[in-house]
């Protein structure tokens, strides 16, 4: 076996997560909230048409992550939820 074949360490994994966190957040943070909402769109109907959409799946992760939230942004998250159902 090649060492390019074998799988990667738990902490490998956890730094390539991290660099995507990373390089999504650079490609995303100068981005104005239309522009953001629109990449959003899109991304969403790609998934559908893909098929790898789960509505479940980004709720869950919002609820992880809405205590760093302020509260009127968390309920504006729900309702853009909501209505991509």
């Amino acid at each position: 076996m090649k060492l390019s074949e074998m799988p990667k360490s738990e902490n490998t994994v956890k730094e390539d997560k991290n660099q995507n966190m990373k390089k999504s957040y650079e490609d995303l943070k100068d981005l104005g909230s239309d522009e953001l909402m629109e990449r959003f769109r899109k991304e969403v109907q790609q998934q559908k048409e893909n098929g790898t959409f789960d509505v479940n799946l980004l709720v869950n992760s919002i609820d992880k992550i809405k205590m760093y939230l302020p509260e009127q942004t968390y309920e504006n998250i729900k309702r853009i939820i909501e209505s991509i159902r």
